[in-house]
This record gives C-alpha cells, structure tokens and sequence, in this order.
C-alpha cells in the first residue's frame, strides 16, 4: 500500500528594530506554510500564518521559528483555526514551534484554537 504524499513547510521569520517600530529582518517560507503582514499602525511588526494545506494529517511535517533582535516587538496570529483529520495508525503530524526573544525583544504569540475531524 502507497502512501499519500503529505505536506512540509516551514515559516522562519526574524524581526529587528528600525528607527520607533519593528520590521522584517529575514523571512523565509517553504511549503504550504506562508505569512501575511497586515497594514497596521503601531511600533510592533504584525504577522499573520497560513497553512495553506488546509490542515494537519498523519506524515505532515510544519515549522515555525519565530525570533526578534535587541528590543524588537512582534505580533504574531494565525489566520483561522488549524484543522488536524485523522491518520492511519503510526502516522503522526508535527508541528514545532520555536520563540526566541533577545533582550529587550517581545513576541505576542496568538494562535487560533485546534479542531479535531
């Protein structure tokens, strides 16, 4: 028995400090796991992420890393709810998420809820 391709992606994002507010250092994205910078006002960066799989099944593979420099801030919210269906027996998807804040850094990490299929 085949098994069905499945998704990996990653989301590396780094934030500095730029004169009064925050702006991107380094983006990279990969896969089906993309951000999005709303138009806001305010010091901090705003970001958005997206799995754009649609969700999390067995084999699926995601990255986040998140991080500021010297007194960066950083807002960061997922899109919508992130959906996890059910897999075949043995299979598991993973999510790893890292937040590193230098000093004086400051991320707000604000994830939508999990719904279980």
């Amino acid at each position: 028995m085949r098994s069905a391709p499945r998704a990996e992606g990653a989301l590396l994002l780094s934030a500095k400090r730029r004169g009064a507010g925050t702006v991107i250092a380094d983006l990279r994205q990969s896969g089906p796991m993309k951000a999005l910078f709303p138009q806001v006002r305010g010091d901090a960066l705003q970001a958005v992420f997206l799995n754009a799989a649609g969700g999390l099944t067995g084999g699926d593979k995601m990255q986040i890393d998140i991080s500021t420099a010297l007194g960066a801030h950083i807002v960061v919210a997922s899109q919508a709810a992130e959906r996890a269906y059910r897999a075949q027996p043995g299979q598991i998807a993973q999510v790893t998420v890292t937040l590193d804040a230098r000093s004086g850094g400051r991320i707000d990490w604000l994830p939508q809820e999990t719904i279980l299929f």
